[in-house]
């Protein structure tokens, strides 16, 4: 059996974009910061207070190493290098349950890997922008 990084398809994720472009209402942004509450509660009942503040301080610097990247990549037209570092802030904005960054950071993947660099960009500044909401979320939580 082919594991999936084998496969040589060409794979179209289904994204609808029309509500990853629109501005989020006040209840939206409650409602993206639901889910990683959620994420969060959980990870401090299994491990502790100060394990998920230092996750939440690391999720936070790595998304912008990463974010620093795929800026340095798309004038260039490094889409493989910005498709690789999107792939990175999906996977830790899913682990984090942070749904919209999430679902931002895949059609930023999913642009660079179909080669449209005007969507990578566009998908770029949003995500930047989901993190700068999510920003003042993880500076303010606290346990419990």
């Amino acid at each position: 059996m082919l594991g999936v990084n084998r496969c040589k398809l060409p794979l179209r994720i289904p994204v609808r974009t029309d509500s990853l472009f629109r501005r989020p209402s006040a209840n939206g942004i409650h409602g993206m910061h639901s889910k990683m509450l959620e994420q969060l509660q959980a990870m401090e009942a299994v491990s502790g207070a100060a394990f998920v503040r230092e996750l939440l301080d690391l999720f936070l610097s790595e998304c912008e190493v990463r974010f620093g990247r795929i800026e340095a990549a798309l004038p260039g037209g490094d889409l493989a290098g910005a498709q690789r570092h999107f792939h990175l802030v999906q996977g830790s904005a899913a682990s984090m349950g942070a749904t919209h960054l999430r679902r931002i950071s895949a059609l930023g993947e999913e642009a660079c890997r179909q080669g449209d660099h005007e969507l990578a960009v566009r998908s770029y500044r949003l995500s930047t922008k989901a993190l700068g909401q999510l920003k003042p979320f993880i500076s303010n939580w606290r346990p419990g």
